[in-house]
Formats: structure tokens, C-alpha cells, sequence
């Protein structure tokens, strides 16, 4: 009975099927089981959070460096297009202070996977911020960030696995994401069950 049942007979109609597989589970022992849907194991947000944490630290083993006139040159396009959008140093000091830092890296610096990764921990915490602004400039960085992460140009590339620091860098943004919207989703179910009670 029930919904799959309904499914499977309607399934039967369009298919040539024997009489014997009509009748299901009587005739074909574990033949409806076979039917049936099973339930997705949906992982925890822990489990993503340590594969995403698993996933930069196999980024920062590529050996991927960065020259740091490439990393410079982002610094300035992002900020001149965050000045462009009406961000200012005002309103959002911790950010163009990080952008700053990028732009002016010491003299004989290399940019490894790890400092990238740093460099992104940096502008999250400022996309953390109460001040709305800060918040935006920030979050626009990391996007831009990003999306240099994903298609790191190859004249860039000083040394290392560029393909496969990006493929790491990707794979562990995604978990980390799926991480924090399991969250809110639990949060959220949290606070309704609390609100009910």
C-alpha cells in the first residue's frame, strides 16, 4: 500500500513486466525493498568543517608560490574597485588596512597557499563586522579572492601545483559553505523548537 506501491503498479503499465513481478514482494522476495527510496546521509557540520579544514591544509602542500608583484597587482585592482563602488578607508579601515598589507609585501616575500588562506581568514573576520560597510568592502575582497583562487593566472605561479591548489582551495571553500548553511538551517530549527516551547 501506499505511494510507493501506487508508483511501482503505475511503473508496470509502461513496462513489459511478467505477471510474476506484478504480484512484488509476494512473488520476488526483497523486490519492493528494492523500490523503495532510501534516505540520504546528509553529513554532519562538523564532518564538513574538518574536510574543509583538511581541504586547505592539502592546498598549503601543493608548494603552490605566488610572486609577490602578482599579489600586489590584485591588492590595487580590488581596491581601486572597491574605491570605484564607493568603499572608502573611512568606513572600512580594517579591510584597506589588509589590502594594504597585500600591496606592500616585504622585499624577497613569496606567497604560499598558506598565506592566501591567511590573507582570506583576515578579510572574513572584518566580513564579520558589525558595521555594515566593513562588512560589504570585506566580503567583496573574498569574493574577488576567490575568484583568483579559481583560475590563478599561470605567469602568477612562481612555483607548485597551481591545478591543484585551486581544485583543493575549491573543494574546501564548498564544504566550509555547506558547513555554515547547515548551521543557520540547525540554528534556525533550534530556535523554532525553542519558540514552540
Amino acid at each position: 500500500g501506499g505511494v510507493d506501491a501506487r508508483l511501482f503498479d503505475l511503473s508496470t503499465i509502461a513496462l513489459p513486466i511478467s505477471p510474476a513481478i506484478r504480484i512484488g514482494e509476494r512473488a520476488i522476495s526483497g523486490l519492493a525493498k528494492a523500490y523503495t527510496a532510501q534516505k540520504p546521509i546528509v553529513p554532519t557540520s562538523e564532518a564538513l568543517t574538518d574536510a574543509g579544514a583538511l581541504g586547505f591544509e592539502t592546498a598549503r602542500k601543493t608548494g603552490l608560490e605566488i610572486s609577490p608583484s602578482a599579489i600586489k597587482s590584485f591588492g590595487e585592482r580590488v581596491q581601486t574597485g572597491l574605491e570605484n563602488e564607493g568603499f572608502s578607508d573611512i568606513h572600512s579601515p580594517k579591510t584597506f588596512a589588509d589590502l594594504a598589507r597585500l600591496q606592500s609585501p616585504p622585499a624577497d616575500a613569496i606567497f604560499t597557499a598558506a598565506n592566501l588562506h591567511t590573507a582570506r581568514k583576515a578579510f572574513g573576520k572584518s566580513a564579520g563586522d558589525l558595521a555594515t560597510e566593513e562588512r560589504a568592502a570585506a566580503s567583496t575582497v573574498i569574493d574577488e579572492l576567490d575568484s583568483y583562487l579559481k583560475s590563478i593566472p599561470p605567469q602568477d605561479v612562481v612555483a607548485g601545483d597551481a591545478a591543484a591548489a585551486q581544485n583543493t582551495f575549491g573543494s574546501a571553500r564548498g564544504n566550509y559553505a555547506a558547513a555554515m548553511r547547515s548551521d543557520k538551517v540547525t540554528g534556525a530549527a533550534e530556535r523554532a523548537d525553542l519558540n514552540a516551547a
